[in-house]
């Protein structure tokens, strides 16, 4: 019996926008690489769900333990066309997407490629961490630090070259009862597998194998803000105030949650302006709410220091911007991993629509 080792051929392999063949180039083309990320011509919603859709019908044709078998003549022919185009049969890494020998990666890229976004790089499953953090498109969510989405990339650790996936569906785990998290692969114990996932939001995995996060296209964060000078104007401010990454996305999200990005707007509890300061919120930041510049400055120091207090975690950041941080702390001591849940209302819709699937109840 053939014993199942998550990644244990997903060897090196190269994939740019253009055709490689040769593996040992990555290092010298991967800083021209390291300018591209997703393509901005699907929304975030539509690649997740078309990658989903990719990785299920290849994963109809796996089979096998671990599942690298499949029929040519039946398997999606416009992923074969691109593998064969990325790793034709003169180069190194041809034999590492045939029948019998197919590697987590190809399944990965071929997803990716199939929805009509190719991937910017590939190196072996175990090194789509590292490689990841230098693309300004992409994002990584550590393990633990929130919940994945449809479409994400999922990263483990372990074996000899480590091991990638898509994921397909997420249950959140509640304070008392493991969530589940699914996904689709190639080079493991069947195609379409899940793991528990612990009120810590920590998966439990295979022996021997840790899971480092999820990669996730920024732009599945941006997708619907609006056409409006504002929007670079609240990117500038966030940048300036100290946050990084797609903390930055996340507060264009919340100002386009606040006010829709219209400096006029009033809300009948009277918070005022492009970022909804409250009066005394806006004198205590020494900004003028009606004042886009000013207000979005003090909107993103109000919320770094938020973001500080509550040790990166965002989602506590929103809510003590939106519910006060009396409020929020008074949760996160009495309900622990369920604080959320013990908000207002208005409070958990907030925070789960400018985080999406991060915080999806």
């Amino acid at each position: 019996m053939k014993l199942f080792s998550p990644g244990s051929g997903c060897a090196l392999l190269v994939l740019l926008l253009s055709v490689l063949s040769c593996c040992s180039l990555m290092q010298a083309l991967l800083p021209q690489v390291r300018e591209q990320g997703p393509p901005t011509t699907l929304n975030g919603s539509e690649l997740a769900a078309r990658v989903v859709r990719a990785a299920t019908e290849m994963g109809k044709h796996l089979s096998g333990n671990p599942d690298t078998q499949y029929h040519p003549e039946r398997f999606p022919q416009n992923v074969l066309t691109y593998w064969n185009q990325v790793c034709p049969v003169s180069s190194d890494c041809y034999s590492l997407w045939q029948p019998g020998r197919l590697q987590c990666v190809f399944l990965v890229t071929g997803a990716y490629a199939a929805a009509g976004a190719p991937l910017p790089a590939a190196p072996n499953a175990s090194d789509f961490w590292e490689v990841y953090a230098h693309f300004p498109g992409w994002q990584r969510i550590p393990v633990g630090k929130g919940l994945p989405a449809p479409g994400d990339i999922l990263v483990w650790r372990g074996g000899t070259y480590g091991h990638v996936a898509i994921v397909r569906e997420i249950t959140r785990p509640t304070a008392s009862h493991p969530g589940k998290l699914t996904f689709i692969q190639a080079n493991g114990p069947r195609a379409f597998d899940e793991h528990s996932l612990l009120p810590s939001l920590h998966p439990v995995t295979w022996p021997g194998f840790e899971v480092l996060g999820y990669l996730r296209p920024i732009a599945q964060l941006e997708q619907d803000l609006p056409d409006s000078p504002y929007v670079e104007l609240a990117r500038q401010a966030a940048h300036q105030a100290g946050l990084r990454g797609q903390q930055i996305s996340w507060f264009l999200r919340q100002i386009n949650q606040e006010s829709g990005y219209n400096p006029m707007a009033l809300s009948p509890a009277g918070a005022a302006g492009i970022a909804q300061l409250m009066p005394e919120t806006a004198t205590r930041l020494h900004v003028d709410p009606w004042d886009p510049e000013e207000a979005l400055s003090g909107a993103a120091r109000l919320m770094k220091k938020y973001v500080d207090t509550y040790h990166g975690d965002f989602a506590k950041a929103l809510a003590a911007y939106n519910a006060g941080p009396g409020a929020t702390d008074h949760a996160i001591a009495t309900f622990g991993a369920d604080w959320l849940a013990h908000l207002p209302t208005e409070t958990q819709h907030y925070v789960q629509r400018i985080l999406r699937n991060e915080y999806e109840a």
